[in-house]
C-alpha cells in the first residue's frame, strides 16, 4: 500500500472518530438536558451546533449529514413516546425532523463553502508571496542560467508534480525528446498544452511555453497523469508569465549593453584613426627633421650641440616606440582569450619593471618595493609590466626633476594591491570621472595636470582582463596615486 493511500485511510479513520464522538456526546447531553426537563427546541439547537462542529473539523457534508440522521434517530428513540421505540405518536415531530435535516445540510453546505474560500484565499495569499519573493530573487539575477535556476528552486519548494525545463531547442534536452513534438507545438504556437487541454491532451505532461511575442526562450514541462487542480495550474501559469517577462527584460539589457559596447568600440576606432595621425606624425616628424638638421650641419655643430639634438631624436623615438607599444596591446585586447596567463611571481614582475627603467635616463628617483617571493598573481606578465610602465611613465611627465616617484605593493584580504604615487601636481577634479575613459583625450599642453592620455586608457583594459580595478585619487603630497589590484594565489596553490 503506498504512502498516500495510507495517509488518506488515516485522515478518514480521524474524521469517523471525530464524528463519532462528538454525536456520542451530544446524544449523553440530550439524554442528560430531557431529565431536567429542558425543552426540545433547545435540544434540537444543541444537534445543529454539533453538526456545525463536526462539519468544520472534518471539512466534509457528508459526515454532517450523516450525524444529523444519527442524532435524528437518536432523539426519536430516546425521548419520543413511546420511548426506546423508533414510532412516533405525534406528527408534529416528522415535520421537525424534516425541518432540522434541511437546516443542518444547508449549514453544512455554507461552512463547507466559506471554508473552501478561506483556503483558497489563504492559498492566493500564499501564491503571492511566493511571487513576490520570486519577482525579488529575479533582481539579483544577472543571466539566464541564473534566472533558471530561481524559477526551478521556487517550483521544487512548491510543486508537489515532478517536472523539468527545456531550453528554446529541444531536440537538445535528453529529457524532451519522448515528447519533443508537443513542446515544440507549445513553443511553436504559445499555447499550454496536455492534461486538460484541448491539444496533446492524452499525454501524461502538461506544456507551459515559455516565450514573447519575438522570443522563444524554453518551456516547462510538468509530468502528471491529471490535470493540475485549478490553483496550481493558475499559480504555475503566473510563475511562467513572470518568468518571460523577466527573460525579456534581461535580453533587452543584454542586447542594449552589447549595442553600447559596439558603439563605444567604433568610438574607440575613431577616436584612434583622428588620433593616430597626430600621435605618430609629432615624434616622426621631430626625428626626421632632427636627423635632416644633423646630417646636413653635423660639421658646423658643437659636440655638445650634436649630443643634445641625439638625445631629442632618442627622445622622441622612445614616445614612438611607446606609443606603436600600446597600440599593439590594443589588438591583444581586443580578444581577451587569446591573452596567455599563468601564475606568475610578483616579485619577478616588479623586477622586470625595475629592468625596463633601468635603461632609462631620467632625473627622478623611481623606488621599487621589497616583494615577498610567496605572492602569485594570475598575469600575463608584458601586459602587466605595461601597466606600470604606463602609471610611471605618466609620473616621469608630470613631475620635477629630482622628484621621487614610488611604487608600492601590498597584501589586503585575498588580492594584491599595488600603487604609483607622485608629487607631480595631481588631477583636476572635473577629469576624475573621464580619466579612464577617455582615451584620446591628452592635452598637447602639458601643464601642472595630467590628462588620461593612451597609456591610462590601456591600464585599464588589461587590468579589468585580470580580473583586477584600478582607481586614481590626488594625494597629501601633491601629486596623484593610482592603485590596481589583481586577485592573490599564494605559493603553493599554484
Amino acid at each position: 500500500m503506498s504512502t498516500q493511500n495510507t495517509s488518506k485511510i488515516k485522515t478518514e479513520l480521524i474524521r469517523i472518530g471525530i464524528t463519532l464522538l462528538i454525536v456520542g456526546i451530544c446524544i449523553g447531553l440530550e439524554i442528560a438536558l430531557d431529565l431536567i426537563y429542558i425543552h426540545d427546541e433547545n435540544i434540537f439547537l444543541l444537534f445543529i451546533l454539533a453538526v456545525l462542529i463536526i462539519l468544520i473539523e472534518t471539512k466534509n457534508i457528508i459526515y454532517g449529514a450523516v450525524a444529523s440522521i444519527i442524532l435524528v434517530f437518536s432523539f426519536n428513540f430516546f425521548l419520543t413516546d413511546p420511548r426506546y421505540t423508533f414510532m412516533m405518536d405525534d406528527l408534529n415531530y416528522y415535520i421537525s425532523f424534516v425541518v432540522f435535516l434541511i437546516i443542518s445540510l444547508i449549514c453544512g453546505s455554507l461552512v463547507i463553502k466559506i471554508q473552501r474560500k478561506a483556503k483558497e484565499a489563504k492559498e492566493s495569499e500564499e501564491r503571492i508571496e511566493i511571487l513576490y519573493e520570486f519577482s525579488r530573487k529575479t533582481l539579483n539575477c544577472h543571466s539566464e542560467k541564473e534566472l533558471f535556476e530561481a524559477m526551478e528552486d521556487c517550483l521544487k519548494a512548491n510543486l508537489s508534480q515532478p517536472f523539468f525545463v527545456c531550453r528554446e531547442i529541444v531536440k537538445d534536452s535528453p529529457e524532451a525528446q519522448d515528447d519533443a513534438e508537443a513542446i515544440e507545438y507549445a513553443l511553436n504556437q504559445n499555447e499550454i498544452v496536455g492534461k486538460g487541454q484541448n491539444i496533446y491532451g492524452n499525454l501524461p505532461l502538461i506544456v507551459f511555453p515559455l516565450r514573447s511575442k519575438a522570443n522563444k526562450f524554453g518551456a516547462l514541462v510538468i509530468k502528471s497523469e491529471t490535470p493540475l487542480p485549478s490553483p496550481t495550474f493558475d499559480f504555475v501559469k503566473s510563475i511562467t508569465n513572470e518568468m518571460v517577462v523577466v527573460l525579456e527584460r534581461e535580453k533587452i539589457t543584454f542586447e542594449r549593453e552589447r549595442s553600447e559596447e559596439a558603439r563605444e568600440k567604433e568610438k574607440f576606432k575613431s577616436t584612434l584613426l583622428r588620433s593616430l595621425s597626430h600621435d605618430l606624425k609629432t615624434p616622426l616628424t621631430s626625428i626626421q627633421s632632427g636627423s635632416l638638421f644633423l646630417k646636413e650641419n653635423i660639421q658646423a655643430l658643437s659636440t655638445k650641440e650634436q649630443v643634445e639634438l641625439l638625445d631629442d631624436i632618442h627622445h622622441e623615438s622612445e614616445e614612438l616606440y611607446a606609443f606603436v607599444n600600446n597600440l599593439l596591446n590594443i589588438s591583444k585586447l581586443d580578444d581577451q582569450n587569446s591573452i596567455a596567463k599563468d601564475y606568475e611571481s610578483v616579485d619577478e614582475i616588479i623586477q622586470n619593471v625595475k629592468e625596463y627603467f633601468r635603461t632609462i635616463q631620467t632625473d627622478r628617483v623611481v623606488k621599487f618595493p621589497e616583494v615577498d617571493s610567496s605572492l602569485f598573481v594570475y598575469a600575463n606578465v608584458p601586459l602587466l609590466v605595461q601597466v606600470f610602465v604606463n602609471l610611471i611613465d605618466n609620473a616621469l611627465k608630470y613631475t620635477k626633476p629630482g622628484s621621487e616617484i614610488d611604487v608600492g605593493c601590498s597584501v589586503d584580504g585575498n588580492r594584491v594591491l599595488f600603487e604609483v604615487s607622485d608629487n607631480g601636481g595631481g588631477i583636476k577634479p572635473e577629469k576624475f570621472s573621464s580619466l579612464f575613459k577617455d582615451i584620446f583625450a591628452a592635452s598637447a599642453k602639458k601643464d601642472a595636470y595630467r590628462s588620461s592620455g593612451l597609456g591610462l586608457g590601456i591600464c585599464k583594459t588589461i587590468v579589468n582582463a585580470h580580473n583586477g580595478t584600478i582607481t586614481a585619487e590626488n594625494n597629501d603630497k601633491g601629486g596623484a596615486t593610482f592603485r590596481f589590484n589583481l586577485p592573490l594565489k599564494k605559493e603553493g596553490n599554484k
